[in-house]
């Protein structure tokens, strides 16, 4: 995804996790650890069902330079990946 708005190029890719899990991602502005993201939305659904009860999946915009692939999914080039003011996850 391109997107002039940004001014860089993005990925939109997804999160699958619980609720409360999303709760507390949005109101750190962090992902703990090295997380895992999907480039399809069902593939982020099937995860977001082993996560626990209330199952949601989050949709994101990274920063491409942020993000490595790894075994048909994403993950992050470093620890704590933590939403910018733009939007964009870095």
């Amino acid at each position: 995804v391109s997107q002039s708005r940004y001014n860089v190029h993005v990925f939109l890719v997804w999160h699958g996790t619980s609720k409360k899990n999303m709760d507390s991602i949005l109101k750190s502005g962090k992902f703990k650890g090295f997380p895992f993201f999907a480039l399809d939305r069902e593939t982020a659904e099937k995860f977001s069902k082993q996560a626990g009860s209330n199952p949601v999946v989050m949709d994101i915009l990274v920063d491409p330079a942020s993000v490595v692939p790894t075994g048909g999914y994403l993950t992050t080039v470093k620890e704590g990946l933590e939403k910018q003011n733009d939007g964009v996850w870095r």
